[in-house]
């Protein structure tokens, strides 16, 4: 996938997680991707990485281990399946 691509995928799960009212989710994101969206590189890569979800507790920013609702895993599916 291209950043392209990339882009557009992200921003349908931003929408659907908006459709379903589903709590907001700050995910990291690695790898080739991560140097796709910021321009370093131009190749095109198979899949987005997450690293895990960011969460913040009582002002300090953590990385957790993703453990994700299942709405949002479905979310995530719908994305992949929209775009495959």
């Amino acid at each position: 996938m291209d950043r392209r691509k990339a882009e557009e995928m992200l921003s349908a799960l931003g929408i659907i997680i908006e459709e379903q009212v589903l709590d907001p989710v700050d995910i990291v994101v690695c790898g080739a991707m991560v140097l796709l969206l910021r321009s370093l590189i131009t190749r095109s890569t198979r899949d987005i990485d997450g690293l895990g979800v960011v969460a913040e507790e009582e002002g300090v920013l953590e990385l957790r281990k993703p453990v994700l609702s299942g709405e949002f895993k479905a979310a995530t599916e719908r994305v992949g399946a929209l775009y495959n």
